[in-house]
């Protein structure tokens, strides 16, 4: 039988990261004012910056 407890850490943060951002996403498909449309996906933009790891090369 399949348990969230069975998958390692990073794969329960990734699966968290991406409904966080798919329901902010969606959120501003819904809007029709251009502004608040932009400032929705800031946040979504915010959220994936403040969550994912940068490795400079």
């Amino acid at each position: 039988m399949w348990r969230a407890s069975r998958l390692p850490i990073i794969t329960l943060r990734r699966k968290r990261l991406q409904r966080q951002v798919a329901l902010v996403l969606e959120d501003a498909r819904r809007v029709a004012d251009e502004e608040t449309r932009m400032a929705i996906y800031r946040q979504a933009e915010m959220i994936l910056f403040e969550e994912t790891t940068v490795v400079p090369l």
